[in-house]
Formats: C-alpha cells, sequence, structure tokens
C-alpha cells in the first residue's frame, strides 16, 4: 500500500461552471460578460477585486488558471478544493 504524500493538496483542472460554483459560494457576483470571458468582482478591504473566468464549456481551466483564480479569491489550495 502506497501512503498520500502529507502536506500538499493536489490540485486538477476543473470545468468553468464548477469554478463559478466555487468563486459565487464565496460571495463573488458576475460583474460583466464579454464573450467568453466573465468577470466576477467582490469587495475585499474596501476595494472591489475581479477575477476572469474563461468560459469554454467544452474545455477544462488548466491547473495553472486554477491557481490564478485561487490566488485572486484569497484561498488556499486546500479551501479551493473543500468548497
Amino acid at each position: 500500500m502506497s501512503k498520500k504524500p502529507a502536506g500538499k493538496t493536489k490540485l486538477i483542472p476543473v470545468k468553468p461552471k464548477e469554478a463559478i460554483r466555487r468563486i459565487e459560494k464565496n460571495g463573488w457576483r458576475l460583474k460583466n460578460k464579454d464573450g467568453g470571458h466573465w468577470f466576477y468582482s467582490k469587495i475585499i478591504n474596501g476595494k472591489e477585486e475581479l477575477a476572469l473566468i474563461l468560459m469554454h464549456p467544452t474545455e477544462e481551466l488548466g491547473k495553472t488558471y486554477v491557481r490564478y483564480i485561487i490566488r485572486k479569491t484569497r484561498k488556499t489550495n486546500e479551501e479551493w478544493v473543500s468548497l
């Protein structure tokens, strides 16, 4: 039996709708749509923050893009996975 490495949470690609579900669950709201670019906003520390979700329903958002969303939403990898 192999054991799972302790400490690191493995990120996996997600569909755009799943990413939207997760950020909306944390209070982010759709601000604008421009074709396949959906902009979500939230006021954090008195300043409006924006996060961009690329809407391509047939494609998944890669790990690099998932990391971008996590950074913009100020979550940890563990918090993101548990949403």
